[in-house]
């Protein structure tokens, strides 16, 4: 069986009505003239910030525990999160 990598690059253009959070269905179709396989992969929109000890500026963006959105935290988990907004005029909106 021959097997070769390739190396593929995508350059996706989002509406300008999408928003943080939206998520995208990325599809790929993969076929040799024998054998097709289609990969299928989900892409949120905006920053993904998985909890940690951190300090992050940023204006807008998605807040998960430290496993993700995926999988349950683990026990006994101490982190601290600053977030500053991403302008100085800005502000937290909660």
């Amino acid at each position: 069986m021959y097997q070769k990598t390739v190396a593929i690059v995508f350059n996706i253009t989002i509406s300008n009505n999408a928003l943080v959070g939206d998520i995208i269905e990325l599809m790929i179709q993969i076929d040799d003239g024998t054998y097709s396989a289609y990969i299928t992969n989900d892409i949120v929109i905006g920053i993904q910030v998985m909890m940690d000890n951190l300090e992050l500026t940023t204006c807008s963006g998605i807040f998960f525990d430290s496993k993700g959105g995926f999988a349950n935290y683990g026990d006994s988990e101490d982190y601290t999160a600053t977030f500053y907004p991403g302008y100085r005029r800005s502000a937290h909106k909660g």
